[in-house]
């Protein structure tokens, strides 16, 4: 039950991964931070209320897509604010506050909503941030991404102890395009430059200016060639390129239904573009290395994330059998069981006029037995089960003993009253075997923090891929 609580969240992960990136190029990281932020957090507090255990895993589901996109995301945010040379560093002590995440509270609900609070506190602190000068330079708003650089930079000085000192960037450069970024030698035909030209020209770059010279260039010509040299250019604004969903006429009574069809279908497919172009030929080299070194390391780290707590519980379960106690024939009367009742086996029992009551019961097994006008009252049991058993004249009240307990039984005259109900969890090992799993599960992660320390002190120093190489080699 608790490992696929575990692979729930992170297949909600790898689906957010998917389609966040997408979203995060089109209205901005901190924005896309937001909201995936705020869906991790909600979905979180749902599922420490919800009262089913498929509500649940949906709960935790959701939760994960709003991880998916979190995680990601906030590293690319966080880099685009630092200096190259610490760039390195400064990532892998972010890294450092991925753990901590393993430790358990004595009530699952209060654990998973708590689990939430860093999402709200994260939400809470994002709200006084800047959005990415690099999204806004690449979406052609050179002001804004100048102001926030602007910010960045009094920031420091104020930090370094030069406040006097004045941000003097006058202009600001735009990442280089595709035709600046590939060599074109002095063989190169002048029709294939100018069509690679045309081509990052039409392309969302924010060159304004560049795009305003060739237009003006185009206009003069044509109007020399039909005789009117003196008509002046007169366009003074240019809009950027328009998303699919901005270029289709949309009406004052278009249905609101219709517009969001539109915009999410534009979305979706800017999230399949950008996907497939990490497959394009000047880049599935490198993809595809990445996807082997991620997971490697995701396999070997959350593989064992989500396999070792098992394994404990399996070595303990065993340990727990080897304890157990079998009953054989019993015949039992008008006696009350108010004491919890654990690790036993009853095979041919008879029970009489008596009273379980206030008691819980952990790994009981009642097989091919007999309970006639018994009463069973506030209940609580761990992986407990009645099997072959027959059940005259009982009553039930307040209790957990659901339908799935009874294998095979017989029920004459037997009523069931205000059954417990919600999502439980109750057949996972007691709270003295969970604190050992969590335990030993937040050590397994501690275990990454001497790894972060190096990577965060070397990697400007020897480079990523020697760093890389070295991790994954030791």
């Amino acid at each position: 039950m608790g490992c696929k609580a575990g692979l729930i969240v992170y297949l909600g992960m790898m689906v957010g991964a998917f389609v966040w990136g997408g979203l995060a190029d089109r209205i901005g990281r901190r924005q896309t931070l937001l909201i995936s932020l705020s869906i991790n957090s909600v979905f979180a507090f749902f599922s420490s209320f919800v009262q089913g255990y498929t509500s649940f895993l949906f709960c935790r589901l959701l939760s994960g897509v709003g991880i998916g996109g979190s995680i990601p995301i906030v590293f690319s945010y966080y880099s685009e604010f630092l200096a190259q040379e610490k760039r390195g560093e400064h990532l892998s002590w972010l890294c450092i506050f991925q753990m901590g995440s393993a430790y358990q509270f004595h009530s699952w609900r209060v654990f998973v909503l708590v689990c939430a609070f860093p999402s709200v506190a994260a939400i809470s602190a994002l709200t006084t941030m800047p959005e990415s000068p690099r999204f806004y330079l690449e979406n052609g708003k050179h002001d804004e991404a100048w102001m926030i650089l602007k910010q960045v930079h009094d920031t420091n000085m104020r930090a370094k102890g030069y406040p006097e000192r004045v941000f003097s960037v006058t202009t600001i450069k735009t990442v280089r395009q595709l035709d600046e970024l590939v060599n074109m030698g002095d063989n190169t035909a002048w029709h294939q430059k100018w069509r690679m030209k045309l081509t990052a020209l039409f392309q969302q770059n924010g060159k304004h200016d560049e795009a305003w010279m060739i237009l003006k260039q185009v206009h003069d010509t044509n109007m020399r060639a039909k005789g009117y040299p003196e008509r002046v250019f007169s366009v003074t604004t240019i809009k950027t390129v328009r998303q699919l969903d901005e270029l289709v006429n949309m009406g004052e009574n278009t249905a609101w239904h219709q517009k969001w069809r539109m915009k999410l279908t534009a979305l979706f497919q800017q999230v399949w573009s950008n996907f497939l172009a990490i497959f394009s030929p000047e880049y599935r080299r490198t993809t595809y290395m990445m996807m082997a070194v991620w997971f490697s390391m995701s396999f070997s780290y959350y593989g064992l994330t989500v396999w070792f707590p098992d394994m404990i519980k399996y070595l303990q379960k065993q340990e727990y059998s080897s304890r157990t106690k079998v009953f054989v024939k019993e015949r039992v009367e008008q006696v009350t069981f108010n004491f919890t009742l654990e690790n036993q086996i009853h095979r041919q029992g008879e029970y009489h006029n008596d009273k379980f009551m206030n008691l819980k019961m952990r790994s009981m097994v009642f097989e091919d037995s007999l309970f006639e006008d018994c009463y069973f009252e506030d209940i609580t049991s761990t992986n407990t089960f009645f099997k072959n058993c027959t059940f005259i004249a009982t009553v039930f009240y307040n209790t957990d003993l659901f339908k799935y307990r009874l294998v095979n039984c017989k029920l004459i005259n037997s009523t069931f009253f205000h059954n417990k109900e919600g999502c439980l969890l109750s057949d996972i090992s007691d709270e003295n075997n969970a604190y050992m799993v969590y335990f030993v599960s937040f050590l397994g992660t501690l275990a990454v923090l001497p790894g972060n320390i190096v990577s965060a002190l070397l990697m400007d120093k020897i480079g990523r891929l020697r760093m890389l190489g070295r991790r994954r080699g030791g």
